[in-house]
């Protein structure tokens, strides 16, 4: 934990602040609205720099485009990445290890109001669906396995609400969330869907490349995340998120 000499109580410290450790950790973050976002401001962002703060931990920590992300993370680029789906199968063939589990995403569909509300992922049969772009074993064309589905994957949540929004989908899947901050955020009030019909859950937290060094910051990150989660969790982080 770091101190200053206003915490002591005193203007007048006659010693230098505990340095922090150096734990030579890359973190990629995907950037996601209310999640972890290019301002270092979403939730994840900052249960991330508050696990660093509480133990001293400095690290580079670099938000960019999801497919772009996920990229980085399979080619060994970074060691970390967040959010992370703790699905084994995306990750065959990669010595990785995880933190706990701390959000469930939920993948709804969203249309326009006009359309009906997809409560069952058949109704999405030969439609044309907006998706975030994956990459790699991160593909969730073939986690839906939508018959006759068609596919437009864009680069962020936003083009994908900015097309929906225009009539040029069917309808998008996403956590729903994020795409829900975002409606919030752009003021779009046409969007259909219903929170208690998931398409998809998944379990989300940090992946790394097995190391010394991850599994230590994985060892640390578990102990803050329980010691969080045995209190307010993260609802604590929430009044400090500002939507990009």
């Amino acid at each position: 934990m770091l101190f200053s000499c206003l915490t002591l109580g005193t203007t007048n410290c006659g010693y230098a602040q505990q340095p922090q450790k150096k734990i030579p950790i890359h973190m990629t973050a995907l950037n996601f609205p209310g999640a972890t976002q290019f301002n270092h401001k979403g939730l994840f962002d900052l249960l991330v720099a508050h696990v660093d703060l509480t133990n001293g931990i400095a690290m580079d920590y670099q938000v960019t485009i999801p497919a772009r992300g996920a990229r980085i993370f399979y080619s060994r680029d970074t060691d970390c990445i967040i959010p992370a789906t703790l699905l084994d199968v995306y990750y065959e063939g990669y010595d990785v290890l995880s933190t706990t589990s701390f959000a469930t995403v939920d993948y709804v569909a969203f249309t326009q109001s006009s359309n009906v509300k997809i409560v069952n992922k058949m109704q999405l049969q030969g439609k044309l669906i907006g998706i975030v772009r994956d990459e790699g074993k991160w593909d969730l064309k073939k986690r839906l396995q939508i018959p006759n589905a068609k596919y437009i994957e864009l680069i962020d949540v936003r083009s994908m609400i900015g097309m929906l929004a225009k009539g040029r989908l069917d309808a998008i899947v996403h956590d729903a969330t994020i795409v829900i901050s975002a409606l919030k955020r752009f003021r779009l009030e046409n969007i259909e869907y219903d929170i208690n019909s998931p398409i998809l859950v998944d379990d989300l937290g940090i992946v790394c490349h097995k190391s010394p060094q991850t599994e230590e910051y994985i060892r640390q990150f578990n102990i803050e995340l329980d010691s969080l989660l045995q209190g307010p969790g993260l609802a604590k982080f929430h009044s400090q998120i500002e939507i990009e």
